[in-house]
């Protein structure tokens, strides 16, 4: 059952075994039922990713829509047909691009509340499982795309912005490691 997942998991994944507990009792075990909440969370992925390009590319509307479109029609990962096994995956990549959204809009709008609830879900991206870890030096780039100011100050806010996020990387990385 779902606790015997989250003991499967507790040494190499700590919190997908939690998730799992989760969403089971939820979803149940009809398979038709898991496949349309991977289509959702699969459609989700694809907005956030158009969120995330038009926060970067503000004046042009098509890199944002051709790379969303891109990004919810190549199927990337070849198991999609395994619902209750990689729905999860989803769920922890929304759970990222949710998570880059908000840091930059807390960017934006210099709001340490949206800062917090950002990281946090960094945190759940790079707790729970090793697929999308590295992605979270994307973050730096973005942040240095966002902000448009002269070289000193925006190397200096760029490092500010992304040492947060940096830290709980480095947290992560050395409790999973230990």
């Amino acid at each position: 059952g779902p606790a015997a997942l989250t003991q499967t998991f507790s040494t190499s994944r700590p919190f997908w075994g939690l998730l799992y507990q989760l969403l089971l009792p939820l979803v149940g075990p009809h398979p038709w039922v898991w496949q349309i909440l991977m289509v959702l969370h699969r459609w989700l992925a694809a907005v956030f990713v158009w969120i995330i390009i038009r926060q970067v590319w503000t004046k042009d509307p098509r890199p944002a829509l051709w790379a969303s479109a891109l990004f919810l029609v190549y199927p990337g990962l070849g198991q999609n047909y395994i619902a209750l096994m990689y729905t999860h995956f989803y769920v922890i990549l929304d759970s990222f691009l949710l998570s880059l959204i908000l840091s930059i809009m807390a960017i934006r709008r210099k709001s340490a509340p949206l800062s917090l609830v950002a990281l946090g879900l960094a945190v759940v991206n790079l707790a729970t499982m090793e697929y999308f870890y590295f992605l979270e030096f994307f973050r730096l780039l973005l942040f240095w795309c966002i902000l448009d100011e002269p070289l000193q100050k925006r190397i200096r806010h760029t490092t500010r912005f992304y040492l947060p996020y940096f830290g709980a990387f480095v947290g992560v990385t050395l409790w999973r490691a230990l």
